[in-house]
């Protein structure tokens, strides 16, 4: 974490280093700081769809199904198109769990 937060000191609009912090909080267990860093991502770079498609997921495994859903359809809205079918539909089916 200390390497992504070095980064994010000396040029607080990486929006890469925010996903990259965010990622490391949740394999240390913290959810809450993982979505406050994703979001920071997403805040940067709207169509970021690593940080996009995480908060939906650490939102659905909060058990917080609209803004888990919310951060999925954007996912879907911009990279459908470009997911093998396979992940399609796992994205399909995440959405379906969140309504």
């Amino acid at each position: 974490t200390e390497y992504f937060k070095r980064a994010i000191e000396l040029d607080p609009k990486y929006e890469s280093a925010y996903n990259g912090l965010g990622t490391a909080l949740k394999a240390a267990g913290d959810l809450d700081g993982a979505i406050q860093n994703w979001k920071k991502a997403v805040e940067i770079k709207p169509d970021f769809g690593f940080a996009l498609y995480n908060l939906g997921l650490a939102h659905l495994l909060k058990g917080e199904k609209a803004p888990a859903l919310e951060y999925l359809q954007k996912y879907k809205a911009r990279f459908y198109a470009a997911l093998p079918p396979r992940e399609q539909q796992e994205l399909d089916e995440l959405i379906a769990h969140c309504k």
